[in-house]
């Protein structure tokens, strides 16, 4: 009986801890969509994405970013192959659910007009602070690694150099 009670309670931990996540996901899909409004740039893993959502226009943020997301998967497979663990597949739904909500967050900013250089400064600082928050709460979840950090993780893992060290450099200089 005390069993049945604990894996209950583990089910319970594990589904709050994958709406967390989801609910972190939402929270940062905002944070891109309102930095992209404010139209001064977007964080360096949505800067791919956001070039090619510029370049074409049939083609929106929200797609490229789940794109954009797989690729860094297959990145993952390629780099880590056998230790490549399956249960990290799971960041493609996590991909596409962060592609439709920043696309739902730049659908619900389109209505607002930023017509100044500070009002484009706030929107940056704000969707800077939406995504940092957003981020966090998967990381408290701690149930999947977004795909960009995963990634990053993968190379940091094969070449055995710090994760920090190597985030920097890729984000920067990739």
């Amino acid at each position: 009986m005390v069993e049945k009670r604990e894996n209950k309670m583990n089910n319970r931990e594990l589904i709050m801890r994958y709406l967390l996540c989801v609910v972190g996901l939402f929270i940062a899909a905002l944070g891109v969509a309102v930095t992209k409004k404010g139209d001064l740039g977007v964080s360096p893993i949505s800067s791919v994405a956001n070039i090619m959502s510029l370049i074409s226009d049939s083609i929106s943020l929200g797609t490229w970013l789940i794109i954009w997301n797989c690729v860094l998967i297959l990145g993952q497979i390629i780099i880590l192959r056998k230790n490549f663990k399956w249960i990290q597949l799971l960041q493609i739904p996590f991909s596409f659910l962060f592609g439709i909500f920043t696309d739902f967050g730049v659908w619900i900013l389109n209505y607002i007009e930023i017509n100044s250089y500070p009002m484009q400064m706030f929107m940056v600082i704000a969707g800077t602070i939406l995504l940092a928050f957003g981020i966090s709460l998967t990381v408290i979840a701690n149930v999947i690694m977004n795909s960009g950090e995963a990634f990053v993780k993968a190379v940091s893992d094969t070449i055995h150099k710090e994760f920090g060290n190597i985030r920097c450099f890729l984000m920067y200089h990739v």
